[in-house]
């Protein structure tokens, strides 16, 4: 059967520590080789060195990012190749004890390779937008939120941060009037002149990704 070899690239100077709970959670298709401290995976492909297949371990090298924080690349591996020496840190943990093969839907691959994107990402505001989309894919339920005084639901307020930093002008929505309130902000969309404003959004951040983490994590 034809295959298409990938070789893998760490973001770091560590290899994948525990090379049997790897292989225990890739498809049948996909078989995990280290060879002279250099890892690989191979894949079976309708035809030889396919580069549709990229897709495929992609989705797989995200899933292990979100379970260890492992950051992985992969490059086909043809007859001509030419490659750049990579060196780097990368600090994480081992894959989580009973983690099997994935099933995989369409929104659990999209939500995985959100989260990747977003952990590269250094503006706080723009990562909210990433994780957003993450918790959006979910399908979730936003309960009403009826007075400023109290916090709302976190994935309530997920949407309203959301909502504060992707427009402008004036807030006309009545629950969100209230969150802007509660913050003690101006009914305003995000205003990136006012430092105080944009670092209060910022503190806001460790409920999106506390919310898509759990999201993640329960299809895992």
């Amino acid at each position: 059967m034809p295959t298409t070899t990938f070789r893998l690239l760490p973001a770091g100077k560590r290899l994948i520590r525990d090379t049997d709970a790897f292989q225990r959670m890739l498809p049948e298709s996909m078989k995990f080789e280290r060879k002279k401290d250099t890892d690989y995976l191979e894949v079976q492909t309708e035809i030889e060195e396919d580069e549709r297949a990229k897709f495929m371990v992609t989705r797989e090298l995200d899933r292990l990012f979100f379970l260890t924080s492992v950051r992985i690349e992969a490059e086909i591996c043809t007859r001509m190749k030419t490659s750049a020496v990579r060196t780097g840190w990368s600090i994480h943990g081992p894959i989580p004890a009973g983690t099997e093969r994935q099933t995989w839907t369409y929104e659990l691959g999209l939500q995985l390779r959100l989260w990747a994107l977003a952990s590269e990402v250094l503006d706080p505001l723009s990562k909210i937008i990433l994780l957003y989309q993450i918790i959006e894919l979910s399908q979730p339920v936003f309960p009403r939120y009826a007075t400023a005084k109290q916090p709302p639901d976190p994935l309530t307020e997920c949407k309203f941060l959301r909502h504060l930093v992707t427009h402008a002008g004036n807030v006309e929505n009545e629950e969100l009037k209230r969150y802007c309130d509660y913050l003690d902000l101006p009914a305003v969309m995000l205003d990136r002149s006012d430092p105080a404003y944009v670092d209060l959004l910022n503190s806001r951040l460790p409920i999106l990704e506390t919310e898509a983490q759990k999201i993640i994590r329960n299809v895992l």
